[in-house]
């Protein structure tokens, strides 16, 4: 907050500094005199600046050509003129990172002037065997640089590494690779080969490594720089980039070759500096379980995949703006309502770290007619807690677009919505507004409203303007400075989101889960009971926040910032399958020195570090009672989707989530078993049973006490509607 005196003397008539400033979409024809009449009408409306963003219909101006610096110095000009802000915008429409090549992140100045330099993928190359003789193995790859090979043994879910990259055991020919002296291969083994592949489908910058982010900025802000360093850290304080993301252009298969799988030529060589061990071994574990190493390989590997992306490409960007007149870095990514980020930019926290001002996409209605949300509603407070956990001092969004569009319509509320969107993300943090947006023409916008004086209705934007904008200057007045203060910290459950998520599993940023379903993780259902159900702000906390910069005094928990410093009363552990044991041994501590601890719906049973399940559940019990986790699931055998997450798996019977269920392995009808461990004895005299699909041909409900198993109840199907029985009264353990 700032100081009171400053609250007192502005309140009423906020200073333009706190206001909004939208970002403008040059997409129709523009010439010097739209230039100045708009921005004339912009401070008039009370915008405290713009951010110019050339878009499609921005035609007779090539981008960054001297046409277009010409154009662009006349709003320098007239912006200091008029006492405006301008914002750097560092693309031609979005995702940032091609140069001129729009939605569509095709063919831009990028990819034709640095060909080497734009998005990879990983690729795997298999081939399975029952037996194979040792010797060489000769396999056609492709182009692509060869990343490493191994054996997997499917049985067993063994690893043997084959090579670790290019001069280890391996020689190439013109579209292959020959492996040298590969073992005795015998059960069912697969050899696996990774390449990494330039993209064609994605021709976007490598967001993953910092030497071609640079050769962008060299294309982009540099030559803002070049011709307007004067004004940079006075005119322009600040630059705005737009929707990167690693899943690839298209989410559609038939198109998109990436599906989530962007990765980079030197992973390996970064990641064995980073832990000294190599990547290689860990691979598999991308596309398959791997059995107990499966969730602390994909932490590993996810998980620096996920520091690769921040720190090239937004820690790159970060760094130059504050060599070049100290301006700010905001933006957002794209996909942020995602449950799971891992295959869109890795971790929605962790993702800020290096960043100025943190940043949200909103352009949708907060509330649609039908009476749902908007679609980033629920990740605000995680961009928030972000600012909070990094010790930022703001939040941006990019809001409005939409609030009236298409079926929303509602001419009687729709400059009612510009507020009603603007509460839930004040309550949630957010203190920086970017309105999306005023146009150059309104007939090729699909994101409407045009937030200009053009706008005059029905509905009337135009006349709302002034008004608006003093409601976010007050708003803003009070939130921006200072530190955040809730007594609720939340963990960001990153550990099993990760665990959780596998390359081509579908994944889609505009699927409910993001990834295949993970129906025990409930951290933003969770956050959004406590903002909208029983109003209690909070923050989410990052694991290596919490072990780096918390401490635990008495029965509080502290975030240590020197000045976003917090002080929790209570920790939420939200579900999830997958948690770090020194980060929930942490909390242990506050919890043994008295503090709170909150578990929802899934207990973690496994540690993301190699080895420490058991501490895991020793941990858990200790909190919350011996046994808590309830009965203990096995079963002859389980369906296996190569996830593990898996939503067939014995303890599945028992949830409360109808779209799982136990289900044998293929092969396993006849005589397959479960059996449900009470841990102690208990009466029964009933039990009820559904099918997932009706396969089951006959049944026998048995139950064990002293030594002996004892037949309760047979039958040869369960029905369409399910089987309840009553019987007799018995005791049993199982």
């Amino acid at each position: 907050m700032s100081n009171l005196q400053e609250i007192r003397k502005h309140f009423t008539c906020p200073p333009r500094k706190f206001k909004s400033r939208p970002l403008w979409f040059w997409n129709g024809d523009i010439d010097q005199a739209y230039i100045e009449r708009e921005m004339t009408e912009a401070e008039k409306s009370g915008y405290a600046g713009v951010a110019v963003l050339p878009a499609t219909g921005y035609a007779k101006t090539a981008y960054l050509s001297d046409e277009y610096f010409a154009q662009y110095k006349i709003v320098v000009e007239k912006a200091r003129e008029l006492g405006l802000k301008l914002c750097l915008y560092d693309e031609f429409d979005y995702p940032s990172g091609s140069i001129g090549a729009g939605v569509n992140g095709w063919n831009g100045l990028f990819n034709s002037k640095y060909p080497d330099d734009t998005a990879k993928r990983l690729d795997k190359i298999e081939e399975e065997f029952s037996f194979r003789p040792a010797g060489d193995y000769t396999k056609e790859t492709g182009p692509g640089l060869f990343m490493g090979a191994v054996a997997f043994n499917r049985s067993s879910l063994s690893i043997t590494v084959l090579s670790t990259g290019a001069g280890d055991r391996c020689q190439f020919t013109d579209n292959g690779v020959i492996l040298k002296d590969v073992p005795l291969l015998s059960g069912t083994q697969t050899i696996m080969i990774f390449m990494c592949v330039k993209d064609q489908s994605d021709t976007v910058v490598d967001y993953l490594e910092p030497e071609a982010v640079s050769k962008f900025i060299s294309e982009v802000h540099q030559k803002y720089y070049d011709r307007f360093s004067a004004d940079f850290g006075t005119v322009i304080d600040s630059a705005f980039y737009d929707e990167p993301r690693m899943w690839g252009t298209s989410c559609d298969d038939t198109v998109n070759t990436m599906n989530c799988r962007m990765w980079t030529a030197r992973y390996n060589k970064k990641f064995e500096s980073r832990f000294g061990i190599s990547p290689i071994k860990y691979y598999p574990a991308l596309w398959y379980d791997i059995g107990d190493y499966t969730q602390t390989a994909r932490n590993l590997l996810f998980g620096f995949r996920a520091d690769l992306f921040a720190e090239g490409y937004l820690k790159t960007i970060n760094d130059w703006c504050g060599k070049h007149g100290g301006i700010k870095l905001q933006g957002h990514i794209e996909g942020e309502e995602s449950i799971n980020p891992t295959g869109g930019c890795g971790d929605l926290i962790k993702v800020f770290k290096y960043q100025d001002i943190p940043g949200i996409d909103e352009v949708f209605a907060y509330q649609r007619s039908d009476g749902t949300y908007g679609r980033s509603s629920k990740a605000f407070k995680i961009v928030s807690s972000s600012a909070y956990n990094y010790d930022k001092e703001l939040v941006m969004t990019e809001t409005n677009g939409a609030s009236g569009q298409g079926d929303l319509l509602d001419l009687s509320r729709s400059v009612y919505r510009l507020y009603k969107e603007a509460f839930d993300q004040l309550a949630k943090g957010i203190n920086n507004f970017v309105p999306h947006a005023i146009v150059a023409d309104m007939r090729q916008t699909f994101y409407m409203p045009d937030l200009s004086h053009k706008n005059v209705g029905p509905p009337d934007y135009a006349s709302e303007l002034n008004r608006y904008n003093n409601f976010i200057g007050r708003c803003q007045l009070l939130l921006q400075g200072g530190r955040h203060i809730a007594d609720i910290a939340m963990l960001y459950p990153i550990a099993s989101l990760q665990a959780g998520f596998r390359f081509d599993s579908g994944y889609s940023p505009y699927r409910s889960a993001g990834a295949e379903p993970m129906p025990e993780i409930d951290y933003m259902h969770v956050g959004d009971l406590l903002s909208l159900g029983i109003r209690r702000d909070f923050t989410y906390l990052h694991p290596e926040v919490i072990m780096e910069k918390c401490d635990i005094l008495g029965n509080t928990f502290c975030l240590k910032n020197q000045v976003n410093y917090e002080a929790f009363n209570v920790v939420i552990i939200p579900g999830g399958k997958v948690i770090s044991a020194d980060v929930l041994l942490k909390i242990k501590q506050f919890y043994d020195q008295g503090g709170k601890v909150i578990f929802t719906k899934c207990l973690p049973v496994k540690s993301s570090e190699p080895g420490r399940d058991p501490e895991v559940i020793e941990a858990v019990n200790t909190m919350l009672g011996k046994y808590f986790y309830g009965p203990l699931y096995t079963a002859s055998s389980n369906f296996e989707t190569g996830d593990i997450n898996c939503m067939y798996e014995p303890s599945s019977a028992g949830d409360d989530y109808e779209g799982s269920c136990w289900m044998s392995k293929q092969g396993d009808a006849v005589g397959a078993w479960l059996e449900i461990d009470f841990q102690e004895p208990l009466i029964f005299d009933q039990i009820s049973i559904k099918e997932g699909r009706k396969s089951i041909t006959s049944f026998m409900i048995q139950y064990y006490i002293n030594g002996c198993w004892h037949n309760c109840h047979g039958g040869t199907e369960i029905g369409e509607s399910g089987l309840s029985l009553v019987f007799p009264a018995v005791l049993a353990s199982n």
